[in-house]
């Protein structure tokens, strides 16, 4: 008796696992929107294409990567002393403002890497500083970034998390008619048979 309650067990634990899995294929066909970035993930992004052009430029000393990644966002290139002698405080802002929302303009959202071949980061950066150089870079570079550069990564970040509820308010309504037409696709499947055999 332990052994044919144990069997049953088993096999209930089996066919469980089974309907898990068949709902998590039916779920990967409704490919789910990735979680958004934050304020952090859009500030190394913004950097990380300043870097690459500088790259692309011929500027690919260390020096330079670092100078760039360190520069006031918005700034790079153009020295805040420079900046502030003809425009004030505000002015500077909204051109700053304006450089980064530029800059990451349609670009705020996490990429589709799943049917991407991997490219690791050395390629992109074509030697010129490791990833783990350049994550550290970046990270201090964060912590010292001024208030308002945070402010700005921070309401571009919270623009994509907006898009980013919407997009999972529609996968879930997909997926919910998806699983329903699948389900009542299965019922007539396992009905069609019995019919026959009652004719």
């Amino acid at each position: 008796t332990t052994s044919h309650n144990s069997r049953d067990s088993t096999n209930a634990m089996k066919t469980n696992i089974m309907d898990e899995q068949e709902t998590n294929k039916r779920r990967l066909r409704i490919a789910k929107p990735k979680r958004p970035l934050s304020a952090f993930n859009l500030f190394y992004r913004y950097k990380r294409q300043k870097v690459l052009q500088a790259i692309a430029d011929g500027q690919d000393e260390k020096e330079d990567i670092a100078a760039l990644v360190e520069a006031a966002p918005g700034l790079e290139g153009h020295p805040r002393a420079t900046e502030e002698e003809y425009y004030s405080k505000s002015d500077v802002e909204d051109l700053r403002r304006e450089k980064i929302c530029k800059d990451l303009e349609n670009n705020l959202l996490p990429r589709d890497t799943r049917d991407r071949t991997h490219r690791t980061n050395q390629s992109a950066m074509n030697g010129a500083m490791s990833f783990i150089e350049l994550g550290r870079l970046m990270n201090a570079s964060w912590k010292k970034c001024d208030e308002f550069s945070k402010k700005v990564f921070n309401e571009l970040s919270e623009e994509g998390r907006d898009y980013y509820r919407k997009r999972l308010k529609e996968y879930n309504a997909a997926i919910k008619v998806a699983l329903a037409k699948e389900d009542e696709a299965d019922d007539k499947s396992t009905e069609s048979p019995k019919k026959k055999k009652s004719s």
